[in-house]
């Protein structure tokens, strides 16, 4: 069951995506998908080292970020924001998630010592 967290009032679009998410977090603990429909693009990570001050830096250079939430989920927390992508002529909001999927797997990939991949 995942409880919102009182400290960070809910946005009525961003919670139910972070809730999406966080049922497919066991084999993807963060990710950034094109949401067409809000024209924006969402980037969450449940891993328990994530943070929303890298989260919301790497999104701010791409774009604005608009919304920014945590909800707790067994066994941890997912942060998440929804950002609009500063316009680009000839990108479309898939080009932006994957810049910006690009840009966090740089920011917060592995450990030089490890052979973890941050995909």
């Amino acid at each position: 069951m995942i409880e919102p967290n009182p400290s960070n009032p809910p946005s009525p679009r961003i919670v139910p995506l972070l809730e999406a998410v966080a049922a497919a977090a066991a084999v993807m603990p963060w990710g950034v998908a094109a949401i067409h429909s809000l024209r924006c693009v969402l980037l969450w990570d449940c891993r328990p080292d994530a943070s929303a001050a890298i989260i919301e830096a790497v999104a701010g250079q791409e774009g604005t970020v608009g919304e920014s939430h945590a909800i707790d989920m067994h066994g941890g927390t997912i942060i998440g924001i929804l950002m609009t992508p500063h316009p680009i002529e000839g990108m479309g909001l898939e080009d932006f998630a994957g810049s910006l999927r690009l840009r966090y797997a740089i920011a917060t990939g592995p450990d030089p010592d490890t052979t973890e991949n941050p995909f």
